[in-house]
């Protein structure tokens, strides 16, 4: 039987490598929603500058421009370490997503992409991909929200995922100072990233679904058969234990 369960421990191992692998990877697809293709909406917003109370910090949201952008999410993040060091609780996601020709699976499967709480970086894997590549259509958005319902679903979003965002570009107030937002699409480097005030959130499709449900049924697996040889081990040592 030991022989068997070593087996099984091994195999449940080697299968959730590759479907922890597997489901971090971006999806390769050629047909997407519409609203991928299109260009984020932005327009003139009425809405005035507000108060919002986080982490026992007051920010003041100062709202630019109302603003929707569809697109696969290519990369997200983020850090409660961060978030801790800068006093800054209000920014609870930063998000790369790319849309329209960059949704060509002979560009975006063979770039990198990775946030690190500031930045979005990404990195082709040869000269030709990246000119193939439109800069122009690649955004990082900081995303504000204190609606505890839509905080769920920003803080549930994936690699792969397909999502519409609506809301503003805002600035807003920190303890030492402010954070800006881009309101063009077309710019570059610091001050390139979208600070977006979330009103909602849609999935529109939720982007290796089927990989996370293996790696998930698969890691119960192994957690289960680890703790039931914990539990048999306990019980062959009382078995053989005998009081002198």
């Amino acid at each position: 039987m030991t022989k068997a369960l070593n087996t099984i421990l091994v195999l449940l191992i080697s299968i959730c490598l590759y479907t922890g692998y597997k489901k971090n990877q971006l999806p390769v697809r050629n047909h997407w929603p519409a609203v991928t293709q299109q260009e984020p909406k932005q327009t003139p917003t009425q809405r005035n500058p507000f108060n919002v109370a986080v982490g026992g910090q007051t920010h003041i949201i100062t709202p630019l421009f109302n603003y929707e952008i569809s697109g696969l999410v290519v990369s997200c993040h983020f850090s409660k370490t961060l978030a801790e060091y800068r006093r800054d609780e209000l920014n609870i996601m930063d998000a790369g997503i790319i849309w329209g020709q960059n949704l060509n699976p002979a560009i975006y499967t063979l770039m990198k992409f990775h946030n690190n709480g500031v930045w979005l970086h990404y990195k082709a894997s040869s000269h030709e991909v990246y000119k193939k590549f439109d800069n122009d259509k690649i955004s990082n958005n900081h995303l504000l929200c204190t609606n505890s319902v839509i905080n769920k679903k920003i803080k549930a979003l994936k690699r792969g995922d397909v999502i519409t965002l609506e809301g503003c570009l805002a600035t807003y107030t920190l303890q030492n100072g402010s954070r800006g937002s881009s309101t063009v699409r077309t710019d570059h480097g610091n001050g390139a990233c979208e600070t977006v005030w979330v009103n909602q959130l849609t999935l529109l499709e939720s982007g290796n679904k089927y990989w996370r449900l293996a790696f998930t049924c698969c890691l119960s697996a192994l957690f289960g058969l680890i703790l039931f040889r914990i539990i048999r081990f306990f019980i062959v040592i009382h078995r053989s234990w005998k009081p002198q």
